[in-house]
């Protein structure tokens, strides 16, 4: 459908292959928009539709975890460790004393540092999301908490230096990933649905 005054395409609406998002065809029609004097203020046309639009649910998941910085006392655990009373000095079977050892060092460490159980949202994964983008903001958080803390200002230019990092990383990241996406379609042609 032509959304130019002159007859050509210029507007789409775009959704994936399959998807369900648009309700019924997408109307274009002229808005007859003009100034006093009659002449039109804009050469396209409206295009408009009815999507079906719905949030999606959001899962939670229990997850454990321990609070290693509860490590408060180090010569406490240290000294804990070297009480420990030893396996069976006789026991010959590697698998027997490497089940000793990790049932003796999980109730040390449990002793120490307790598990934790915490409920969390399991959000929907972003399709460009990757290793690089994640460590790129693990680094931008260590630089952030990092100038908080000593809130001098070499810190925060090099907090506001990863900043910029990650969301230039990301601009480039989910442009590859729509480009690719909008080359894919053409490579299929037009949809007739």
């Amino acid at each position: 459908m032509a959304t130019h005054s002159k007859g050509h395409t210029l507007d789409v609406v775009i959704t994936k292959c399959g998807d369900s998002l648009l309700c019924g065809e997408p109307l274009v029609r002229n808005t007859g928009v003009g100034n006093k004097h009659g002449h039109l203020t804009c050469d396209h046309h409206a295009v408009s539709f009815q999507a079906s639009v719905r949030k999606p649910v959001l899962v939670r998941q229990d997850v454990t975890f321990r609070r290693l910085p509860a490590f408060v006392c180090v010569e406490n655990f240290i000294s804990d460790l070297r009480n420990c009373q030893d396996l069976d000095s006789d026991c010959t079977d590697a698998n027997e004393l490497v089940s000793g050892y990790t049932q003796l060092l999980t109730a040390l460490v449990d002793q120490h540092a307790s598990l934790c159980r915490k409920s969390v949202l399991k959000r929907p994964h972003a399709p460009w999301y990757n290793d690089m983008i994640r460590s790129a903001k693990s680094d931008r958080r260590k630089a952030e908490w990092l100038w908080q803390a000593t809130t001098l200002s070499v810190h925060h230019q090099a907090y506001r230096e990863t900043r910029t990092r990650v969301n230039r990383l990301l601009y480039e990241v989910k442009q590859a990933y729509y480009t690719t996406k909008v080359k894919e379609s053409v490579s299929l042609g037009p949809s007739s649905g």
